[in-house]
């Protein structure tokens, strides 16, 4: 049930985000998230909430004219309807089982808030109007320098793994260890390709799935030249992939 209710909230967590950010284009994928939640805490209790409707949005993208503006709005009421239901799904389950802990979903939505806005922290250390001295982030340790201090003002205890099985050359990590957090860092470069952050993110979850220390990574791509063509559509590639027992965070900033 923990599981369910985590899940839950990080849709709910993105979805109104994209919905903030008039980012319409991931509905479906939210969707096929929401009805698989919501099929699986149907085990659990009887619940009075229905699947959504996907809708192919696989022809939308041929019509021309007054279709355009329709299908935006359509896919607009869809992504409202996702948080909407979300919220009330685990407004139910939260009823049904008041002894499940709310911490480990507060924790998640702490990391994932730091996550998303990485990108508008580093905009307001750049725009510095008193000429004093300008925060670049052009390393994966900058990086992780600024996602440690930002951390920082919702845990106590925050470390990089000094000990990591797998390339340090490729990414480093921070470690949350008493909510059992890792949260691998990645910057991409001119060579970057896809292949390879797949590449180190296997490895990353080949290394923390061996340990019972850790129950979810975080995997932070900082992608400041948009290198990445498509990062949604890798964003689910990478969770995809995932086979391991961790619960798994992607995120590809900024996306646009």
């Amino acid at each position: 049930m923990k599981d369910i209710l985590l899940d839950l909230q990080t849709l709910i967590n993105k979805a109104t985000l994209d919905y903030k950010n008039r980012t319409w284009l991931r509905y479906d994928i939210y969707c096929t998230q929401f009805n698989k939640l919501l099929s699986l805490a149907s085990h659990y209790r009887e619940i009075n909430i229905s699947p959504i409707e996907i809708a192919s949005s696989q022809s939308l993208h041929n019509r021309q004219g007054s279709y355009e503006a329709y299908d935006m709005l359509a896919e607009r009421v869809k992504l409202k309807e996702v948080v909407d239901k979300a919220t009330s799904l685990l407004e139910k389950l939260n009823t049904f089982s008041p002894s499940v802990p709310m911490t480990a979903i507060d924790t998640i939505s702490d990391v994932e808030l730091v996550c998303n806005n990485f990108c508008s922290v580093v905009r307001e250390l750049r725009r510095r109007s008193d000429h004093g001295t300008v925060l670049d982030i052009d390393t994966d340790g900058d990086i992780l320098y600024l996602l440690k201090a930002l951390l920082r003002l919702y845990f106590d205890a925050v470390y990089e793994d000094t000990n990591q099985s797998y390339d340090l050359n490729k990414c480093r990590s921070l470690l949350i260890p008493r909510e059992k957090i890792a949260l691998i860092v990645k910057k991409t470069h001119r060579s970057s390709t896809d292949k390879e952050l797949l590449n180190d993110f296997l490895q990353a979850i080949n290394s923390y799935s061996q340990t019972s220390d850790y129950t979810t990574l975080f995997y932070f791509i900082y992608d400041p030249e948009l290198r990445i063509s498509q990062p949604i559509y890798l964003e689910n590639q990478l969770i995809l992939l995932n086979n391991s027992p961790l619960t798994v965070k992607i995120f590809i900033r900024p996306l646009s």
